[in-house]
């Protein structure tokens, strides 16, 4: 049985959680949960209040259990690792670039990447961007966006790696065919 709980507040959701997990255990089933990156611990610490601790509860992000189900793969990136990514691109093609060239934060790189994210899983590639008409600093921008974008598509293919993009697409039949979801 899937579930999925729409709750206004983490803590309506994790009370929510709690009965869930309570009820599998005295079931006597095996429940995996999913979520974000930064609610496991507080997924983890719901199912230990509500039942003590157990092995019949599992608590993922989809980049872990992808990981997990498929250890051959070992090359998926998180949204952080390719923020990372992409400010190496950017230092690297300083000379390319219009705008970008003078940002060194992180908090930019991580956004630029979420930018491009947004891009990909709307099926727009670095080439459309770069053919865009557009006038002074938009055009500008577009430009900037192009040739990261481009690195960062050339980045993933040369090393291998995947990132939350491509692993998404992945994930509903290792989900299908995974012995902790089956049954």
């Amino acid at each position: 049985m899937n579930l999925s709980v729409i709750a206004p507040t983490l803590g309506e959701a994790l009370e929510e959680l709690k009965k869930y997990v309570r009820k599998g255990r005295d079931e006597g089933r095996r429940i995996v949960i999913f979520c974000e990156d930064r609610l496991t611990l507080v997924a983890e610490r719901a199912v230990c209040a509500a039942v003590g601790g157990t092995f019949s509860v599992s608590v993922y992000t989809f980049a872990r259990f992808l990981s997990q189900e498929r250890p051959d793969d070992g090359k998926i990136l998180s949204s952080r690792a390719s923020a990372i990514a992409i400010r190496g691109i950017i230092e690297k093609n300083r000379e390319k670039l219009r705008l970008f060239r003078r940002l060194s934060a992180a908090a930019a790189a991580g956004s630029i990447y979420d930018t491009i994210a947004l891009l990909y899983s709307s099926g727009i590639s670095a080439e459309e961007i770069s053919a865009a008409q557009a006038g002074g600093l938009l055009s500008d921008k577009l430009h900037d966006i192009a040739v990261v974008y481009s690195e960062y598509t050339a980045f993933l293919q040369e090393s291998g790696r995947l990132d939350r993009n491509v692993y998404l697409r992945l994930l509903p039949d290792v989900i299908r065919k995974s012995d902790k979801i089956i049954g």
